[in-house]
Parts: structure tokens; C-alpha cells; sequence
């Protein structure tokens, strides 16, 4: 089985994701300059709470945000037994097969999403030990 390409469909269909990515890197490229501390006006302090709270929230959050994606992939594999899905979206024509084991693809998807909160949460928790051992 044949799914043709796409290219709208698909770009809208991850537009969310890209425009994540977007957004992430260009505070990661503004916040890596002088640009911030001179037009700004803002504190050397400010500045580093930004570029640490782009590590550790920013980053985990992207992780979230293509594990969504994966879960969803991963439901489709177990709905209709084929990799990649007949019903989501693709840049190019790809064939599908059939999958050997669609339920462990899925239940992986799930571990990852999972994973990926935990993630977000640890660097919640790393963000906040910084925040206030250096502000006492």
C-alpha cells in the first residue's frame, strides 16, 4: 500500500512543532548575544535566569511536544497494523508494511511521553534549586 506525498498537509499537520522550534531557537540565538544586555536593558542576572530557563524548560518541553506527536504515530501503528500509518501526513510517497509488533510501539510511545514529562519536571526542580541558592 502506496500513501502519496503531501507536502500542505504535512506542513501543517507539524506546523505546532515548528513553530516550537522556531521560537526556541531564536531565544537560544538572542540570548547567546550582547543584544539583550545592551537594547534591553536588563541584568546580567535576568540574563542567565533566561538562558537557564531555556535549558531546562524550554528543551524538555520541545521533548514533550515530539513525544505527543510519537504517541499519537504509536496509536495509529496499533489502529491500523501499518508503519508508517496510512492516515498521517508525509513530505514524500511512502509504502507501508505491516508491523510485527504494533502494541510495543505504542506502549514505547507512552514510555517515552512519560519519560519526557519526568524530564520536564527534573528540570523544574534543577531550575528552582538554582533560582534559590542563588538568590539567598
Amino acid at each position: 500500500m502506496n500513501i502519496p506525498k503531501d507536502r500542505v498537509r504535512a506542513l501543517k499537520y507539524y506546523s505546532p512543532l515548528y513553530l516550537l522550534m522556531l521560537f526556541l531557537f531564536l531565544l537560544s540565538v538572542l540570548f547567546r548575544s550582547n543584544i539583550p544586555l545592551s537594547y534591553l536593558n536588563i541584568s546580567l542576572y535576568t540574563y542567565g535566569y533566561v538562558n537557564l530557563a531555556l535549558f531546562t524548560y524550554g528543551m524538555p518541553l520541545l521533548l514533550v511536544a515530539i513525544c505527543i506527536y510519537a504517541v499519537r504515530k504509536g496509536y495509529l501503528i496499533y489502529k491500523y497494523k501499518r508503519i508508517p500509518p496510512i492516515n498521517i501526513p508525509t513530505f514524500k510517497d511512502e509504502k507501508t508494511v505491516e508491523s510485527k509488533c504494533p502494541i510495543c510501539i505504542y506502549i514505547l510511545s507512552l514510555l517515552f511521553l512519560v519519560f519526557s514529562l519526568y524530564i520536564l519536571y527534573f528540570g523544574h526542580n534543577v531550575f528552582l534549586d538554582i533560582y534559590y541558592i542563588k538568590n539567598t
